[in-house]
């Protein structure tokens, strides 16, 4: 089980924040004679929300804010202070000292002379990111000239996370975010379990208990968040089939928990894999002109010729790992081979050696004639009387031609019975003497 994060990582700290400083005054007195000049007066430093759009008084008054906050402004009222006076605003997180924004200017450009009135400093997220800054306590102070005048603090609240939904999906992008959304999978597909969150906050812990049916423990894994991210995205996590190995055909349960706390379950089947002929598209053919065989043969499958006393055997395994199917052939000489009322017992002797677990008892056998393409051949088939990853289903297919016997024997899970019968048949009513 491999885990995996979504989401762009540009989100996710805010270091550089754009500051915009909305300066408001008035020339209150322009006269050159010094004895003249008014008194300094600097208000409390005021943190809010808004500020009045004439008078730029602050509204809104607070110091608490969610992490969606979109902008903060510091205002204070000044009088007595020269246009070319400097002042400075910094803010600082309290628990870390870093300064998250620092700015200087003049107080007016645009005139000279004594002003007066509200000084508002505003703090935006930057074009990089989504918020304004991490959750914490944080200080602005403001100064006149280098000197401290007046300092105010503010918070900003650690958000709570949500789970705003949970899917199952076949592949994922470059970015790590999910791709196929589906409810159903086949027996080696690889699945990706998707949780959407509101956000995801460094150290947060989510974890998954997964089972086959309702309470069938397979796995469970935990996933720790190393880095916070302040906007809906995925936590992605592989579930499954990292080996390639099917999966019996059934009803599957994830348990979802964060911070240990159990979120909700949620559900998905595995179904069989459909036949399709695609899978002979290569044109691929076994040939072995010695035994006049011909059969096509599916793509990515390899096969081992053995030559045995009676004549010639051949296995064919699927190249994808996980599929449990075997399909034989034998060609036999004449002399070696039974008679139609002897293909019971001939078949019987084969399935012990070559499919039956030592031991194993209560097996139904079937036998029937059947017509494959223009051939016609006779089938018996076995199947025992388990259940799930134990079950399995062999059929052997013979058929004469020109003094050699050909017999065809396919065996697989239950879950790849039809799949591999229609290989199997696919493969007989090629066959070229």
């Amino acid at each position: 089980m491999i885990l995996k994060k979504s989401g762009n990582r540009s989100l996710l700290k805010i270091r550089n924040i754009f500051v915009s400083a909305v300066i408001i005054c008035c020339i209150i007195l322009s006269s050159q004679i010094v004895s003249c000049a008014p008194e300094q007066v600097f208000g409390e430093l005021i943190i809010s929300m808004e500020v009045d759009s004439t008078t730029f008084e602050p509204e809104s008054a607070c110091d608490n804010f969610d992490i969606e906050v979109d902008q903060i402004f510091a205002t204070v009222e000044v009088s007595g202070v020269k246009a070319e006076d400097k002042w400075r605003l910094t803010w600082k997180n309290l628990g870390t000292d870093e300064v998250i924004a620092d700015s200087t200017n003049v107080y007016s450009t645009q005139t000279t002379g004594y002003i007066e009135g509200f000084f508002s400093n505003k703090l935006v997220p930057n074009g990089n990111g989504n918020i304004i800054a991490e959750p914490g306590d944080y200080s602005v102070s403001f100064y006149h000239n280098g000197e401290l005048k007046s300092t105010g603090e503010f918070k900003i609240n650690k958000p709570s996370v949500e789970v705003l939904e949970v899917g199952f999906f076949k592949d994922i992008d470059e970015q790590g975010n999910p791709l196929e959304e589906s409810k159903e999978f086949l027996q080696r597909d690889t699945i990706f379990a998707a949780i959407k969150v509101n956000y995801k906050l460094e150290g947060d812990q989510f974890s998954i208990k997964w089972y086959k049916g309702e309470d069938e423990f397979l796995e469970d894994k935990s996933f720790k968040v190393e880095e916070s991210f302040y906007a809906p995205g995925y936590i992605v996590i592989r579930l499954i089939n990292e080996g390639g190995k099917a999966l019996p055909v059934d009803i599957y349960k994830v348990e979802l928990f964060y911070e240990e706390e159990v979120v909700d379950d949620y559900y998905f089947d595995i179904i069989p894999e459909e036949f399709s002929q695609d899978i002979f598209s290569n044109g691929i053919k076994y040939i072995n002109s010695e035994y006049l065989l011909e059969v096509d043969t599916p793509n990515n499958w390899s096969f081992a010729e053995e030559e045995i006393e009676s004549g010639l055997k051949v296995r064919f395994t699927p190249g994808e790992t996980g599929k449990n199917i075997i399909i034989n052939i034998w060609a036999l000489e004449e002399k070696y081979s039974p008679g139609e009322d002897g293909y019971i017992d001939f078949a019987d002797n084969l399935l012990d050696q070559e499919v039956v677990p030592e031991g194993e008892n209560g097996i139904k056998r079937t036998d029937s004639h059947k017509v494959v393409g223009n051939i016609e051949v006779y089938e018996i088939e076995y199947r025992n009387n388990e259940e799930g990853d134990t079950a399995w289903c062999t059929t052997f297919n013979f058929l004469k031609n020109d003094g050699m016997l050909y017999l065809f024997m396919r065996s697989s899970g239950l879950d790849y019975m039809d799949y591999a019968q229609k290989i199997l048949d696919r493969m007989i009513g090629s066959l070229k003497f």
